[in-house]
């Protein structure tokens, strides 16, 4: 009997990069992001997420504060040489904006007793 181990996890953190989506074959597609954890000492960490979850990725700000659910996986490959490569990646499956980036107001710029705003 084959019984499948599967580790979720849960990160929160800054979406700092996204990169533009990808389709493989016929209709596979993934999108791979940047963010920046909120620990003492912050990381930055490149998941993924394919499917259905692309364009949600897609419309998150840069700049957002997201918690991400995501599964750690690992997979073998054998390249052209004969090698054996060895892939892992963060696969998210479910997502949350907690925070959006703040957006930046000018304040207003006081005029001078003659109406003007330049200083000279």
């Amino acid at each position: 009997m084959n019984i499948k181990n599967q580790i979720i996890m849960e990160v929160t953190g800054k979406l700092v990069k996204k990169f533009d989506a990808t389709t493989h074959g016929d209709s596979f597609k993934k999108i791979e992001f940047i963010i920046e954890t909120e620990d003492k000492y912050p990381q930055l960490v490149k998941m993924q997420a394919t499917q259905e979850r692309v364009p949600v990725v897609e419309n998150i700000a840069v700049g957002s504060t997201v918690k991400l659910n995501f599964n750690l996986k690992g997979r073998e490959w054998t390249n052209a040489k004969g090698e054996n490569v060895y892939f892992t990646n963060l696969e998210v499956w479910k997502l949350e904006v907690t925070e959006k980036p703040k957006e930046y107001v000018a304040e207003d710029i006081p005029l001078d007793a003659d109406g003007d705003e330049l200083p000279f």
